[in-house]
């Protein structure tokens, strides 16, 4: 397909498909990783599955005293085999996921970008959370490869062992069958953490973004409320969780060492086992079930991904919103004004549908009711203007009164300090640059933009030979000369054309001189020293450790973790010594054996699942208590980063990791402890190499570490952008604009991209390695024992060879799981060091110092008065008014335009302000308010602050004429009840409002 690209391609492929046949379009996407994961694990699997007949062959050659070199000489090239076959699959396996998850993640991106019909795009939580799992899919290939591995296990098991391998393989069999239960029943509870979770994350942005304006508003101290309600409606689910993973922990880690006692009692008690020693068949069933337990652990991982699949096929097949197409084609084409008037929120709702189509599918200039410009995506844009594009903007800037020193190469500085009427105009000279057509203006955007400035720019619009659409509720004051009522018919959206007298659209010309800008003045620059990257120490891992168990948790989690490991070498040394001869003395030791394993087993899981519950809800609400002050719009990306993923991998990963390398650790310790009664010239060797290997993981470890702080920033700044491209409902309005969107996109995903292939070839070195000094030993080790006195040791030869064989894989793990220590240390540090971050500092905004006097002038006055500043868009009301309030501290509050949260439930908004809304779902969320609504609780909840000056900006925009005048009464009397001061912000005042005093704000 010439001129078309690869990304295009797949997009193809995957949007005409839906469930696995869509997924297998993203694993067919990356042939190469595909069958490099395939070949090089089928490969890995037959040298796997060789190790069993090899070691018993070996044992048999070391007790028979006859050849034993020649097969250990072919255990050993199996285990380089396995090695360096496993290297690659699993380098390609990472790589494969990686890379799907992008391709997952840009589908996800494109498909909400070009989404027409009205469907909800992801949130943040799924964004960030669904495409991450769908990922995980690329195991599938594993699962097959490790079902191949443990047939041909199993095979040699029952053939060499008869009755007491087949004892074995039920035992594992059953283990197995258990665990796959379990993932159905943990499938279920984690598909409801990971919808919590998405929620939890959702509030995180949410509160971030708001967190400056929640401080402004005297809103702060019901932020660690709403933040830990997110926790609080998780804790059953993760209870849940929990309970579950300690039945499939005790499964997994008992099932080896008590299939096989029980193995050994059949045997003991004078079955045929077709052999003279057990050992071998402790390595066997070891691979067994570790191949069955990983085929169970890919089972499970897939399998959750098939409810993200569901969720991502539900949002692409959800209908679309059914407009009635008339309704457009009865626009007048003509220049002109037409007023979409919509009433009730069905009908609202609707109306945004049809806005959302008309701009686009028919390519229409559209301008979304609350736009947030991405000053990268502006300056991309605009950087790709042809010069008559160029002129176009330019002449649009000036039509549209937006300050004469803007300059939209300076957007990204510029975007942070504009005021909101600024950004509704910028936004609608971009519309109307990159389309020809009619200009679609919501209630929100005629609501931000003064009287006299909104009749201007309507006119200049016409003037230009341009169509204006307003879909409003109320046309607030703009002539029309055509209008359409849209209502709701058996949930269809209808047009009925409206008779009415034409009016006159006024002309753009009048007044035709220009407004002048302001002269303004920045504070001083205040530098945001943002959230610190804290290095991995032998602190950070105490106080990580410290965080998920406590004290009391971390002292009894080693005991048990040191009885379990002891009880893992003894049970070699007993299989050594065990023969079937009916002796109950050796029934007995075995039968204790295997309850000590059980009990210590559970206690062990229980330690590592349910006690992290209870320890970190309580760190989520130490943080929840610092984020007002911590977050901020800047810091968003970052903290989502921390306080989202990074929390989410503290609960889901760091347990069992800190299990993992404490068991790994003091089975080493108990394994070279037997190893010296037995051989001490291996133990030679091993003192030799151990300090080596942890040479090689201290530079790993900085190696890997680096790498997940580079992927980290690069993920939070990814998430930032993306997300906040999705939740502007105009960013692919129009070709042009989603081409910029997808260039920005682009460079981010990127630099992701490079950090995440970075951390994988850190990862991938790391193994390299660690692989390398555990065939060192393995090869060295094997070699001492063909040199053991059979006659003099206190281990049998076979039961050495099983220590070496051990060593040889604990090594590279217990490096592993101290590296995976010191970076949990380090996530678990980017979390709490949110607890010691300096406060957020708001970016310094220009003032007009002339009017930061005036205002707080008029504000020093004796209180008990209702103040009213008005003043055209643009000339700094907001801005000197925010500076007035800041110098007051908690005496003072300030109230923009709408509540600035969305996903805090009305019920918990209408406490913290002390209000109602009648007839309202408190259990929805604010932002499904109207735009009313969440004024009106905004005005309650400065009459109900209590505190000395109270300013509202704007915030009775959305009201009738009669309610706001009603309002302004109760707060002027409230006012003069009270001693306090009300100030309402405006674009305008008449001679009859119910104020005490009007100040005007001139440029």
């Amino acid at each position: 397909m010439t001129g078309v690209s690869a990304q295009e391609r797949f997009a193809s492929r995957v949007g005409s498909r839906r469930g696995m046949r869509a997924w297998l379009a993203f694993l067919t996407a990356r042939p190469r990783l595909t069958a490099t994961v395939a070949g090089s694990g089928l490969v890995a699997a037959a040298a796997v599955s060789a190790t069993p007949y090899l070691f018993d062959r070996f044992s048999r050659a070391l007790s028979a005293g006859e050849d034993a070199a020649s097969w250990a000489a072919l255990l050993v090239g199996a285990s380089v085999l396995s090695a360096v076959a496993g290297w690659a699959k699993e380098g390609a396996e990472l790589r494969l996921v990686v890379a799907v998850r992008f391709l997952a993640l840009r589908t996800f991106f494109e498909e909400s970008l070009d989404d027409s019909s009205g469907r909800r795009a992801p949130s943040t939580g799924r964004f960030s959370t669904h495409p991450a799992q769908i990922s995980q899919f690329a195991y599938v290939v594993d699962l097959a490869i490790t079902l191949v591995r443990s047939v041909a296990i199993a095979t040699f098991v029952v053939l060499t062992y008869g009755t007491v391998g087949w004892t074995a393989l039920v035992g594992v069999c059953v283990a197995t069958l258990m665990a796959l239960r379990l993932v159905h029943l943990v499938g279920a509870v984690y598909h409801r953490y990971i919808e919590s979770e998405a929620a939890r994350v959702d509030r995180i942005r949410d509160l971030s973004n708001a967190a400056w304006k929640l401080r402004a508003a005297g809103l702060s101290e019901h932020v660690a409320g709403w933040m830990q309600a997110r926790r609080d409606a998780q804790v059953p689910v993760l209870l849940r969780r929990a309970n579950l993973q300690v039945v499939n922990g005790v499964v997994a880690s008992a099932a080896v060492p008590v299939v096989v006692t029980t193995a050994a009692l059949v045997f003991v008690l004078g079955a045929d086992g077709g052999a003279s020693t057990l050992v071998p068949l402790l390595v066997a069933a070891g691979l067994l079930s570790s191949a069955l337990q990983e085929a169970v652990t890919n089972y499970r991982v897939v399998r959750l991904t098939i409810p993200m699949l569901q969720a991502w096929d539900e949002r692409r097949l959800a209908p679309r919103a059914d407009v009635d197409l008339d309704v457009l084609r009865g626009i007048d084409q003509t220049p002109g004004v037409t007023w979409l008037s919509v009433s009730g929120e069905a009908a609202e709702a609707a109306a945004s549908d049809l806005v959302r189509a008309a701009g686009r599918i028919h390519g229409w200039g559209w301008l979304s009711s609350d736009p947030r410009l991405d000053g990268r995506v502006v300056q991309t844009w605009a950087g790709s203007l042809d010069a008559g594009a160029r002129r176009e903007l330019d002449s649009w800037l000036v039509a549209l009164e937006l300050p004469s020193d803007l300059d939209v190469a300076d957007a990204v500085e510029r975007l942070a300090s504009m005021s909101r009427g600024e950004r509704h105009r910028l936004a609608l000279a971009v519309a109307l640059t990159v389309s020809a057509g009619p200009c679609l203006l919501s209630q929100p955007t005629l609501a931000a933009i003064d009287r006299a400035s909104r009749l201007r720019l309507v006119g200049r619009i016409v003037d230009a030979g341009r169509r204006v659409v307003l879909v409003a509720e109320d046309c607030l004051g703009v002539p029309v000369d055509q209008q359409i009522a849209l209502t709701l018919r058996d949930g269809v959206l209808v047009g009925e054309p409206v008779v009415r007298t034409l009016e006159r659209v006024p002309d753009g010309h009048e007044p035709a001189a220009p407004v002048p800008v302001p002269v303004r003045t920045a504070e001083a620059a205040v530098e945001d020293p943002g959230f610190a990257t804290p290095r991995p120490t032998v602190g950070s891992a105490a106080r990580a450790v410290l965080i998920v168990l406590g004290a009391g948790g971390t002292a009894l989690l080693c005991a048990a973790v040191v009885v379990t490991s002891t009880l893992g070498v003894v049970l070699p040394i007993v299989l050594g010594g065990t023969r079937s001869d009916g002796d109950r003395r050796q029934a007995a030791i075995l039968l204790v054996l295997l309850v000590a394993t059980l009990v210590v087993t559970l206690g062990v899981n229980l330690l590592q699942h349910r006690t992290p519950v209870a320890r970190l809800t309580e760190l989520h609400a130490r943080i929840a208590d610092r984020l007002a002050w911590i977050a901020g719009p800047s810091r968003t990306g970052e903290l989502v980063g921390r306080f989202g993923e990074d929390f989410s991998s503290i609960q889901m990963q760091v347990p069992a990791q800190l299990v993992g390398a404490l068991v790994v650790t003091t089975q080493l310790v108990g394994v070279v402890l037997a190893l010296a009664l037995g051989e001490p010239a291996i133990v030679l060797v091993i003192a030799v190499l151990v300090p080596l290997a942890f040479v090689l993981h201290r530079s790993g470890e900085r190696r890997i570490v680096t790498a997940v702080g580079e992927q980290s920033r690069a993920r939070g700044t990814f998430m930032a952008f993306s997300t906040g491209a999705l939740d502007d409902d105009s960013a692919g309005s129009h070709p042009q604009l989603r081409a910029a969107v997808l260039t920005t996109y682009g460079v981010e995903e990127d630099r992701f991209g490079r950090a995440s292939e970075g951390l994988v070839s850190a990862m991938m070195r790391r193994r390299t390695e660690l692989q390398t000094a555990g065939l060192v030993i393995f090869g060295a080790g094997t070699a001492l024992a063909l040199e053991a006195d059979r006659v003099s040791s206190a281990i049998a030869p076979a039961v050495i060879a099983y220590l070496v064989y051990t060593i040889a894989n604990q090594l590279p793990q217990l490096v592993e799981s101290v590296q995976s220590i010191s970076v949990s240390a380090a996530t678990a540090a980017r979390v709490t060091s949110l607890l010691d971050a300096p406060d957020s500092v708001p970016p310094p905004v220009p003032l007009v110092s002339r009017t930061v006097a005036m205002l707080e002038a008029a504000v020093a006055q004796d209180g008990g008065r209702l103040l009213q500043v008005s003043g055209r868009t643009g000339v700094g009301k907001s801005i000197a008014l925010r500076s007035v309030t800041a110098r007051r501290g908690s005496a003072a509050i300030f109230l923009e335009d709408d509540l600035p949260v969305r996903t805090v439930a009305v019920a918990d908004v209408c406490e913290a302000v002390g209000a109602s809304v009648p007839g309202a779902d408190l259990a929805r969320p604010v932002g499904d308010l109207s735009l009313a609504d969440r004024q009106r609780l905004l005005v309650a909840h400065a009459q109900a602050s209590g505190v000395e000056l109270a300013v509202l900006d704007e915030s009775l925009s959305a009201l009738s004429p009669g309610e706001a005048e009603r309002v302004l009464e109760e707060l002027r009397s409230r006012a003069r009840a009270t001693g306090r001061t009300f100030v309402v912000v405006s674009h305008t005042s008449t001679d009859t409002s119910p104020v005490d005093e009007g100040v005007a704000v001139e440029a």
